[in-house]
């Protein structure tokens, strides 16, 4: 509504039907696509590099928050709106909660799926490396759902650096 061209939105649930109503009310062209993120891969099919991509919710549920972060990074052209756990420590630490929560079949190493967090330290480093100059954390607000909910999850609006950063993510794929 701000002059969004286009937006393309990834989930492996189907949520097309939520998107079809948001377009109704909003008119903005979104196209939705079922597909998830691979953590044996380290990606996932048909993710297009933008120019934003919003991350929300998602890393907690990710065993390789790295490799995630990387993922993200290699598709965010401009900037990287993220919305995860963040442990609070400048220490470089991953923090990971008992397996199978949500994900019963997870084989190990990928069932580590609930509360995964980086420290603030570890991310922001790992943002630094991937290429985003500028880091915002944007802080919460009255119209946000109550601030209970939240417990250590940051909103940060990451801003690529001068330089664009374009790496080649499928060569962390195993052969």
């Amino acid at each position: 509504m701000r002059g969004m061209r286009s937006c393309t939105g990834f989930d492996h649930g189907d949520y097309s039907e939520s998107i079809e109503f948001l377009k109704s009310l909003t008119g903005v062209e979104v196209t939705f696509k079922r597909s998830s993120y691979d953590s044996w891969a380290h990606m996932a099919e048909g993710f297009e590099p933008h120019d934003v991509v919003i991350a929300s919710q998602i890393m907690q549920h990710i065993s390789d928050p790295l490799y995630f972060l990387s993922f993200l990074a290699s598709r965010a052209t401009k900037a990287l709106l993220i919305f995860t756990g963040m442990g609070n420590t400048d220490e470089l630490q991953i923090y990971y909660q008992q397996p199978n929560r949500f994900y019963k079949d997870a084989l190990f190493p990928v069932c580590f799926d609930n509360d995964v967090g980086l420290s603030r330290g570890l991310l922001y480093k790992s943002l630094d490396m991937l290429g985003f100059g500028e880091i915002v954390e944007i802080p919460w607000q009255e119209s946000w759902l109550p601030k209970s909910w939240y417990g250590h999850q940051k909103a940060l609006m990451c801003i690529r650096k001068d330089r664009p950063y374009f790496h080649n993510h499928k060569s962390y794929v195993a052969a």
